[in-house]
């Protein structure tokens, strides 16, 4: 999406600048950082709209309202999550202002947005865990604690229930049940017991709750 948003803005920001610098600035109508605030604040009206569509069309549609019921939090998370996806929305179109203010091809700005955006995903967390130098972008990279924000808004704090598959059986050891011998764990690591179908086996589910996982 970033991407789409950056390559929509950039020909509207080149054909500014080149007023800007045939008109503006030679008859110094206003400076270079007026300009550029100028840009930045007409994207914000336009940035709130999209991203409140977005919203809609996203957080409520999967249920993640839902999981807000627990903890009788719905509109404190919902309006949480909705801020930053707005933010998101910004935070595109600051970037891709950042790109193309000093290139002069919108192509090349497009390619450098691209670029930041794709290290951006690469080591937020997600699709690979940052190992060596690249903690530093791990820690460094604006996606790991929007993403971390988003999860937390959406599905932090929710009781979890294992399926049958996720559910690990074992033996306890003669002389004690289940609850003796796996409720040091549990007070330590968290999960929850299950009612095991095998006989002489215990159910544990590795997690109750899903900020075991966030």
């Amino acid at each position: 999406m970033l991407n789409t948003l950056v390559q929509q803005m950039l020909p509207l920001y080149i054909t500014q600048r080149s007023i800007y610098e045939v008109r503006e600035r030679p008859s110094k109508t206003f400076s270079w950082w007026v300009f550029l605030a100028a840009q930045v604040t007409a994207e914000f009206p336009w940035n709130l709209i999209c991203g409140t569509i977005s919203y809609f069309c996203w957080y409520y549609p999967i249920g993640l309202q839902n999981n807000a019921s627990v903890t009788h939090t719905t509109a404190e998370r919902g309006a949480l999550t909705w801020l930053l996806i707005v933010g998101f929305f910004n935070y595109a179109s600051s970037l891709g202002l950042m790109c193309i203010a000093g290139v002069e091809q919108e192509q090349n700005g497009a390619n450098i947005s691209n670029l930041l955006f794709t290290m951006c995903l690469n080591f937020c967390g997600i699709l690979k865990y940052p190992t060596g130098f690249w903690k530093f972008m791990y820690r460094a990279n604006p996606f790991t604690f929007w993403i971390a924000s988003v999860l937390g808004a959406g599905v932090g704090d929710t009781p979890l229930v294992c399926s049958s598959k996720e559910i690990v059986y074992f033996a306890p050891p003669k002389g004690e049940t289940c609850t003796t011998y796996i409720q040091p764990y549990i007070d330590e690591a968290g999960g929850y017991l299950v009612d095991s179908e095998r006989e002489g086996y215990c159910g544990f589910c590795t997690a109750s709750n899903t900020n075991a996982y966030l």
